[in-house]
């Protein structure tokens, strides 16, 4: 049916026998007193531009998962500060999913920020103290490569004895070894 002064339903629309289509020549304006629901039956919601699939939300019992289905196509969050708009963070997508954050990322006393496949480094704050623990390999802090060691200014190395070794360095070459 076409109507040019608009249509109004009372009770559900319903369509069992295929796909339902609403187009609009400007938006489509889905407007509730309370909610707007979308319940997907497969758990996808497809999101299309020009029918172009650029990107889904898929729903399961214990995740809801945000993909953009173009290759290399970032991920961004973006929000208003004040009325100034910003990029919170960035998902770069051709970078493996690297984050770039606008601004800090401020954690609460106690959580830990853990790096490494095996949790090799556990830094953290306990509101007074701050801790970097080194649970697998040694701590190289600087940039310089000297006496063959991989790297750092400062290198702490525990031995197999459980003794932490310092050696620093300020010059290329030269080492001064202390145990702590």
């Amino acid at each position: 049916a076409t109507a040019s002064g608009g249509v109004t339903v009372t009770g559900n629309i319903a369509n069992a026998s295929g796909n339902f289509t609403i187009s609009g020549a400007a938006a489509v304006v889905l407007d509730a007193a309370t909610a707007v629901n979308i319940d997907a039956g497969s758990g996808s919601i497809v999101l299309l531009d020009d029918g172009t699939h650029l990107g889904t939300i898929k729903l399961s019992s214990s995740a809801v998962t945000f993909d953009s289905q173009v290759s290399n196509q970032d991920i961004i969050i973006t929000g208003n500060d004040g009325g100034a708009a910003v990029t919170a963070v960035t998902f770069d997508m051709s970078d493996a999913g690297s984050a770039t954050f606008n601004n800090a990322v401020i954690m609460g006393d106690n959580k830990r920020l853990i790096l490494g496949a095996g949790a090799d480094l556990d830094i953290f704050s306990d509101g007074a103290n701050a801790f970097i623990n080194v649970l697998n390999g040694s701590l190289l802090v600087g940039q310089a490569s000297y006496s063959g060691n991989a790297g750092g200014l400062f290198h702490f190395a525990k031995d197999t004895a459980g003794i932490t070794t310092l050696a620093i360095s300020n010059t290329v070459n030269s080492d001064v070894d202390a145990k702590a």
